[in-house]
């Protein structure tokens, strides 16, 4: 039904008005860092999953205020931009400057200046790192390809659930060989 991954130009597509109300818990991902001057260096770390602490997207924009902003990461430019609480939508992953609090080791996120983490410095090496998952989506598959693994696995899972033959699991193999075929069009090669 929708996509959380950045768009084909590294954005961010903003699906919350189609899936849900702007609901008061809907979250963003926070993680801070330390770092000099006013702005992440673009050498930072990769961003690792046990760094991040989900916050209500209208807390933190409380948090910031008018004059406060977060960093996120740009995967097509390679570099950290700039948000105003204005810009901040449901499931981004945003870096706070240590010193600007807001967290404390025990608690999570409280919302609070003068709670600062204790450290920023953790393992971010391997597998597991959000840029990394975002670099390695340029392994593209021809549209032929895709179609055709999606459809066995299809296959396996109806095999798994016992639908082998069925009308049902012969439409969900159906599906899955047809489910992407809308983007072909007249000016690409299928």
């Amino acid at each position: 039904m929708f996509s959380t991954e950045p768009d084909l130009a590294g954005g961010f597509t903003d699906i919350s008005a189609f899936v849900r109300d702007r609901e008061r818990n809907a979250d963003v991902y926070v993680l801070w860092r330390k770092f000099e001057g006013d702005k992440p260096e673009a050498d930072q770390p990769l961003v690792h999953r046990d760094e991040l602490c989900p916050v209500p997207f209208y807390d933190l924009a409380a948090f910031l205020g008018d004059k406060g902003y977060v960093w996120e990461w740009n995967g097509e430019i390679a570099n950290w931009e700039r948000r105003r609480a204005k810009e901040i939508r449901p499931g981004m992953t945003l870096l706070l400057h240590i010193n600007q609090g807001g967290y404390h080791s025990e608690h999570g996120w409280t919302g609070r200046s003068e709670d600062k983490p204790l450290s920023s410095e953790r393992g971010r090496e391997g597998q597991d790192d959000l840029q990394g998952e975002s670099a390695s989506q340029t392994d593209w598959l021809s549209l032929s390809d895709h179609l055709r693994d999606t459809e066995g696995e299809a296959r396996r899972l109806v095999h798994g659930l016992g639908l082998d033959g069925s009308p049902l699991g012969g439409a969900v193999v159906t599906a899955a060989s047809w489910h992407d075929l809308v983007h072909c069009h007249a000016e690409i090669f299928c």
